[in-house]
């Protein structure tokens, strides 16, 4: 757009014109107040724990007793290894944490079959990466 048409923004964000309401207006402060409030902390996030799975390990009942946080971007590659066998290739590929059951975790994008999640205590706070549904209980 350009100063000749209707509604244009300058580069530098600090004035809109408006050809329709005949002058400027000072908008650095309320672009700035709306950019912090809304990176501060996106509303769907969520603080949840880890729980424990139940699954089926050569015929016999198991419970899983941790969650496996996978490297961002690396989730599909992990459970492929996974179900080949290749246990190692997975961990050293895409496996970014172990989480025990019960460690806080914060709910930073969620998804279908599995959100991406940070974690929030224990060894380790700080991980982020994709972690499954099933493996995420009692949030708030």
């Amino acid at each position: 757009m350009s100063p000749n048409d209707d509604f244009f923004v300058d580069t530098s964000f600090k004035f809109v014109k408006c050809k329709i309401c005949n002058g400027r207006m000072f908008i650095k402060s309320l672009i700035m107040a709306v950019f912090l409030s809304a990176s501060a902390l996106p509303a769907y996030a969520l603080v949840c724990t880890v729980k424990a799975i139940k699954g089926v390990s050569y015929g016999k009942p198991i419970q899983i007793e941790f969650g496996v946080v996978a490297r961002p971007g690396k989730a599909d590659e992990l459970f492929n290894l996974i179900t080949q066998g290749m246990h190692n290739e997975a961990a050293h590929c895409c496996i970014a944490c172990l989480v025990p059951v019960g460690t806080k975790i914060l709910i930073t994008q969620q998804g279908s079959g599995s959100h991406t999640i940070r974690v929030l205590d224990g060894e380790s706070r700080g991980c982020v990466g994709t972690l499954t549904v099933e493996s995420i209980g009692n949030c708030k």
